[in-house]
């Protein structure tokens, strides 16, 4: 009896697998025919076929990084902040920020305890900027949230490429941490 559900799970999974995935659908053709007894067609067929569309709401998705690790002084890691399948209503936009709880300094921790005066490692965030073809510093001293990018309207993708550096060396041995805080925002203008 095992075997026989487990066929059918497996042939039910394989049709699952075979049918394309938020693709468009269209019921079986209909054939317009028209034919006459005798002499001349004359007239006109009509058929009517609804078109149908739903909009269940506005939606956007954000990837971000999961986790960034320096391994040393002038270590770097290059990433990037994606914002795909935009859909909003008129001209409402995405707007995705970040900030460095703090300040943009890993602080030396025990376990998840912030060990207080003692010196931290400074890092920068940098975006690239396409049109020349650079990295500009975006992060500050401070822990204000800064824009890292705009999508407007209906949009397949856009992103932003952004790199981390630490620029200093420990000063101590141990466990230093920083937190990034991504925030993604609809805006009305």
């Amino acid at each position: 009896m095992k075997k026989v559900y487990t066929i059918v799970l497996g042939i039910a999974l394989l049709l699952l697998l075979a049918s394309p995935a938020f693709a468009a659908s269209m019921t079986d053709p209909y054939t317009l025919t028209h034919t006459a007894q005798t002499g001349e067609i004359t007239g006109t067929q009509i058929k009517e076929v609804p078109v149908y569309y739903s909009v269940t709401g506005e939606t956007y998705y954000i990837k971000i990084p999961g986790e960034i690790t320096f391994t040393g002084q002038n270590d770097f890691i290059e990433t990037e902040v994606n914002v795909t399948k935009v859909t909003l209503a008129g001209d409402r936009y995405v707007e995705v920020k970040v900030n460095s709880t703090h300040g943009w300094e890993l602080m030396q921790h025990n376990g998840e305890t912030l060990l207080p005066n003692e010196p931290g490692i400074t890092y920068i965030m940098e975006k690239y900027v396409p049109s020349s073809s650079s990295w500009a510093k975006i992060s500050n001293e401070n822990t204000d949230f800064i824009s890292l990018i705009q999508v407007h309207g209906s949009s397949d993708e856009s992103s932003v490429k952004l790199k981390f550096t630490m620029i200093d060396n420990p000063p101590n041995t141990g466990s230093y941490k920083d937190k990034m805080t991504f925030i993604s925002e609809v805006i009305t203008p």
